[in-house]
């Protein structure tokens, strides 16, 4: 049995912004800004309990399959995470009903549970994999506070539904950076020893 090869730390920034994403797309959730998408939506508390619920299961589901399946193919599973939060971004910024939101809800939670546990378990594989991980968990709760003021400001200055679209550019700029960062990793990788 063949020991994972090291991943090069640069192919961790990309993994590392696109779980920092969803970290910041879970303080959507937090007041000011969720209780603005229910006086504007006009959602009940009960749905808007639902609603969260039903994010922290997928996203909690994501972390669990991302961290299981990024182990052996994380050239297919954190672009299919960016990929997620891209079209799940969509529906939540121009959502008119709850029909909509909860679907971009549930599509941004998978695909951001996918991300956080894929670059976990790309971190895992790293030349210095504790040092690694804990710089992903903090960064991730870095992201969470910055991600409260970021929604704090937009969704009062301007509008709870550019807290979605600012996030458009950067997914956008994750997946761009994931596909790059595999493939040059995929070119850069040593071909197995011939058989004798």
């Amino acid at each position: 049995m063949t020991t994972p090869h090291p991943r090069p730390l640069w192919t961790l920034a990309a993994p590392t912004l696109g779980a920092m994403q969803a970290a910041y797309l879970t303080t959507t959730f937090f007041p000011p800004m969720g209780p603005i998408v229910q006086r504007d939506l006009h959602l009940s508390q009960l749905v808007v309990t639902g609603r969260l619920i039903a994010y922290a299961v997928f996203l909690l589901g994501g972390v669990v399959a991302g961290l299981l399946l990024a182990r052996r193919w994380p050239v297919a599973v954190l672009p299919a995470a960016a990929v997620l939060i891209l079209i799940g971004l969509v529906p939540e910024a121009f959502a008119p009903s709850l029909g909509m939101l909860l679907v971009g809800t549930f599509v941004t939670g998978l695909g951001g549970g996918l991300m956080v546990g894929a670059a976990f378990a790309v971190a895992a594989r790293s030349c210095s994999p504790m040092k690694v991980m804990s710089g992903l968990a903090g960064a991730i709760v870095l992201s969470l506070v910055v991600g409260w003021v970021a929604t704090l400001v937009l969704a009062t200055a301007f509008s709870w539904r550019l807290a979605f679209l600012a996030a458009l550019p950067v997914a956008l700029l994750v997946l761009a950076g994931l596909v790059v960062g595999e493939i040059v990793v995929l070119v850069r990788r040593p071909a197995p020893a011939a058989r004798a």
